[in-house]
């Protein structure tokens, strides 16, 4: 693969891209030619419909088999996610978030969004949803009603889980153990009502919030529903606030077995 490493190399790809590159099994059914071939007329692709080079070179990090797909297909994907009315930068974070579907062709992309569907959403509600979270059309029928039928099993109605993954589609590609945890840790401290009604709020690592709560509470300040969206700001956010950083945070305020089994 020295031709296609010198070739990755010219484009400054870095190199556990390029291992992962050439170390692909489907990669080396081609020959060098070829996926060069392959290669420059993709990454031509993506930076002429305006993908930041990081954003190129992560699709390639993410899915390395784009090295020998056709760039027709990618193509066709992009003028088919355009007829459903995605803006350009929305498909660009698309693609980004699950370059796996460029794989696809429009027909089975076309099929597995009628199949999310059939399970009670719209079809208003399943683009929204793949706009957010391209990654689903990827997740079996049986992962996403598995997904489902999990969450309700923590006290939520089927209409309710049905608002929460619309609002915030990532629920289906986060585990259940974790997406548990992080619903036990928030009705502990009475702020079940933004479990779902803002259900994004959720995706916020338990270890952070836990310790958020703590120094907040350390400071005499106490954590409401009319206050808490100060505890889901941005690192960044916080620490121009309190001067603290998340790794302070967490060694002031450990999330300890002990701590985690009183939540």
């Amino acid at each position: 693969m020295k031709l296609v490493r010198e070739f990755l190399k010219t484009y400054n790809f870095p190199e556990t891209v390029i291992n992962k590159i050439v170390k692909n099994e489907t990669v080396n059914e081609y020959t060098e030619e070829v996926i060069v071939r392959h290669l420059k007329e993709n990454i031509e692709l993506f930076t002429s419909y305006g993908f930041e080079w990081e954003r190129v070179v992560c699709v390639f990090r993410k899915y390395p088999v784009l090295s020998v797909i056709s760039s027709n297909l990618i193509n066709n994907v992009i003028m088919y996610f355009e007829k459903l009315n995605y803006s350009q930068e929305r498909i660009i974070k698309m693609i980004s978030m699950c370059p796996n579907m460029l794989g696809r062709n429009t027909k089975t992309l076309s099929e597995r969004l009628a199949r999310i569907e059939s399970l009670g959403y719209t079809e208003t509600e399943v683009l929204y949803m793949f706009g957010l979270c391209s990654i689903i059309v990827e997740l079996s029928i049986e992962n996403l009603q598995q997904k489902i039928t999990d969450i309700m099993s923590l006290g939520y109605t089927q209409s309710e889980v049905h608002d929460m993954t619309v609002r915030h589609p990532q629920l289906f590609s986060d585990g259940f153990p974790n997406i548990r945890e992080k619903v036990k840790l928030l009705k502990s401290l009475g702020l079940e009502d933004i479990i779902i009604k803002d259900t994004k709020k959720i995706m916020q690592s338990v270890k952070k919030t836990y310790a958020r709560v703590r120094f907040l509470e350390s400071r005499g300040e106490v954590v409401t529903k009319e206050n808490c969206n100060r505890i889901f700001n941005s690192s960044e956010r916080f620490y121009k606030i309190y001067k603290i950083s998340d790794e302070e945070l967490y060694r002031l305020f450990p999330l300890t077995e002990r701590e985690e089994r009183k939540i």
